[in-house]
């Protein structure tokens, strides 16, 4: 059945006369089940199907009663094999290995020992010469700096204007940190010969050799390596460097992604004379017709994909990935990423060909490849950065600022007021109640669990793990068509939107737990203000560049010229360009004053399965006022497994009052057992919370959560200074 289908797939795509990827070419889309595969393993008739069973199942692995299909979707022929619930189910994508085609993708065996450097050349050539400024041109500028490069003519440290053309490497450090750049070495490492592939003198990593010699093999010059280009302990420059990550990685020539391997010993396979064996998983067999097929896997397995590998979930990686505009991926087969197409050395694509990009795929090695400089104070793109990055790992957890600073350099002009340990300034109210959507580890010095945290309790950056800043209404008018999609790893921001925020804490700032009112600065917090001056007293008339507007239901939204398609609650400052205050990584500890009440923990929150995937992921507990009625919930930084502190006391400092909508109330994470009151009315007010725990005389964040108004005005709280660390 499979080759006839595989047949009618190749005919459908000669017709057409040309190649398309989307999957309107086929409607309906092509979907026949081929059946059980213990019936297709002694049938006749199922040669092919036999085939792909016993490709797909490794020997030894036990074949069970399960069903298998084969469909045409996104203009590519899959087969799915289900299995048992505890086995996941296994889908493959099915290419013909044969000479070239003009209309679909075909497979192309690749060499077991060398990777093909022409065909690497020639990917590259065409983009540069066929996708124009989409991928050439980078809209976050050079840095303004000269930068060190290894020149692979010469073999040393050259330093050069940034304008100059370079290759960038993204690679795994590991434990490996015997060659770098230092300030005693620096002169040694700018002697032509110092650092070569054939070094004798220098301990260079197998990775930074192999990235030395393809450089050199793909004809380019000059590598931007961080161990070697920026001088590690030279503080003063060193913190210049990191922050310009963005910039060095968003302007380079390409990127060259290393994601094999665990640390920079590993090497990149299929380069050097006597390169090691590479890891290509073809998955070749025969139809009953004699033609050849390959079945490559999808989704994290996909071929070319950064999947499990240890590079897509280190935290240094992430910033690299995330700016870089063209990458080379090497992981088994190699891949080329783009912002116009997506080639892999293992399939024969027509568009390595093509002269004009039309029709490609996008790229899918992250959500959004080569990351553009914000024009205005995006909170929601922010959130979504940091959730992504936080869930990753970093050998030494004091990293966990630096490794995100290409980031924050990028956004640090687009918001007003600073960056306070990893939190915008301008949105602290709403920041500092981040909610963990799993368990947390607190981050430690030298990863040591025994040694107090420098790193702020308060913060996101203290602790390991996901997190999420939004759930709130901030800038972006929602309410009129589809204008902004704010999904997130499963979280819609719009899941959790607090319709309106009072902040009910003056937020000081200071490097010391002991200083005292005269040397404390004040957290420029100014979403409030900028936004209750708006609401309080509209202006008669829209600064310049904006334009009001009014949607079908007669709300007004705001247009600004530089962001058309983006429509907006209020006219905001969008950017400021002259101003970009430095990040304040010194400032741990927050001096304020607040209502504080005792609660008790209850037992966790029945979590119903209409609820968004975010919030099964977090331990949600019930909390309960003194006489054990209900008052609100607590998130959790601990697993859905751990034990349950129920019925202990916990002190609790309210720092806003959230109003929510009806709409809203059933995805707070709040109890199932709603007063009849909050079943009826069309708003909801708690209080924004923070669980707290004392040590000498230092509070620290143990939990977030909401208590309800009414219960929480109940207890008479009292108003307390607070020194949070």
């Amino acid at each position: 059945m499979i080759d006839a289908y595989y047949q009618n797939f190749e005919d459908h795509y000669k017709q057409s006369g040309k190649y398309q990827y989307m999957h309107n070419l086929f409607e309906p889309r092509k979907f026949v089940k081929l059946g059980l595969l213990e019936d297709k393993k002694t049938s006749r008739d199922c040669v092919s199907c036999q085939n792909i069973i016993n490709n797909v199942f490794q020997d030894g692995e036990r074949l069970t009663p399960t069903s298998a299909d084969v469909e045409i979707l996104d203009g590519f022929l899959y087969m799915s094999i289900e299995s048992p619930l505890q086995q996941p189910m296994r889908v493959l994508r099915l290419h013909r290995v044969e000479p070239r085609s003009l209309a679909y993708p075909t497979a192309r065996t690749c060499g077991p020992q060398q990777l093909d450097i022409a065909l690497l050349r020639k990917w590259i050539d065409r983009c540069q010469a066929s996708h124009g400024s989409e991928c050439l041109s980078s809209t976050i500028s050079p840095p303004s700096h000269k930068i060190y490069l290894i020149d692979t003519d010469v073999g040393c440290l050259v330093h050069k204007g940034a304008d100059c053309r370079y290759v960038a490497l993204s690679y795994v450090w590991g434990q490996n940190t015997r060659a770098q750049t230092t300030k005693s070495n620096l002169p040694a490492l700018q002697t032509p010969g110092s650092i070569t592939a054939e070094a004798e003198q220098l301990t260079i990593p197998k990775t930074i050799r192999n990235a030395l010699e393809l450089v050199f093999l793909l004809g380019e010059r000059y590598l931007w390596v961080d161990s070697f280009c920026i001088v590690q302990d030279d503080e003063d420059t060193k913190e210049l460097q990191l922050s310009s990550m963005a910039s060095i990685y968003a302007n380079a020539y390409f990127t060259i992604a290393a994601a094999e391997g665990k640390d920079a010993d590993h090497g990149i396979s299929g380069i050097g004379g006597s390169a090691d064996a590479r890891k290509i998983d073809d998955g070749m067999f025969r139809l009953s017709n004699g033609n050849q097929m390959i079945a490559y896997g999808t989704g994290e397995s996909a071929l070319g994909s950064a999947g499990y590998t240890t590079w897509n979930t280190r935290g240094w990686t992430f910033q690299e990935g995330l700016f870089s505009r063209r990458i080379l991926l090497f992981n088994g087969p190699v891949s080329w990423y783009c912002r116009s197409s997506t080639w892999n050395e293992a399939l024969r694509d027509p568009t390595e060909d093509l002269v004009e990009p039309v029709g490609l795929r996008p790229p899918r090695i992250y959500q959004e490849l080569a990351l553009r400089e914000p024009k205005w104070p995006d909170l929601d793109h922010w959130a979504s950065l940091v959730l992504e990055y936080n869930k990753r790992k970093l050998t030494f957890d004091a990293d966990v600022i630096n490794a995100f600073s290409g980031v924050a350099a990028i956004f640090q002009r687009h918001f007003n007021g600073g960056l306070l340990w990893g939190i915008r300034e301008m949105f602290f109210d709403h920041c500092i109640i981040w909610r963990p959507l799993g368990a947390l580890r607190r981050r430690r010095p030298d990863n040591d669990p025994s040694r107090v945290s420098r790193l702020p309790s308060w913060s996101w950056a203290g602790w390991e793990g996901l997190v999420y800043l939004q759930g709130f209404r901030t800038w972006i008018d929602r309410s009129v068509d589809s204008i902004y999609d704010g999904v997130y790893d499963g979280v819609h921001d719009d899941d959790y939107g607090q319709d309106e925020l009072q902040p009910m804490v003056e937020w000081y700032k200071s490097k010391t737990s002991n200083a005292n009112a005269s040397v404390l600065v004040s957290v420029k917090n100014t979403f409030h203000s900028i936004e209750s001056a708006h609401r309080h007293k509209e202006p008669e008339a829209c600064p310049d560049g904006w334009t009001k507007k009014t949607n079908p239901q007669g709300k007004p939204y705001y247009i600004n010229e530089s962001v058309p398609s983006t429509r907006f609650r209020l006219p905001i400052p969008l950017s400021n360009h002259d101003i970009a205050s430095m990040p304040d990584n010194e400032s741990r500890f927050l001096f304020f004053r607040a209502q504080h009440a005792w609660f008790l923990i209850g037992q966790d929150v029945r979590l119903h399965d209409w609820q968004p995937r975010s919030v099964k992921l977090s331990r949600c507990v019930k909390l309960c006022d003194p006489l054990g009625k209900w008052a609100g919930s607590l998130m959790l930084h601990t697993s859905l497994s751990g034990p349950l502190p129920i019925g202990e006391s916990c002190e609790l400092l309210a720092l806003s009052l959230a109003t929510f909508s009806t709409d809203h109330s059933f995805n707070l994470g709040l109890d199932r057992e709603l007063p009849p009151l909050y079943k009826t009315s069309e708003a909801y007010k708690f209080y924004n919370v923070m669980w707290i725990e004392w040590e000498s005389g230092i509070a620290f964040r143990k939990a977030v959560g909401k208590v309800d108004k009414d219960v929480w005005d109940q207890q008479n709280p009292r108003t307390i200074d607070v020194v949070l660390g």
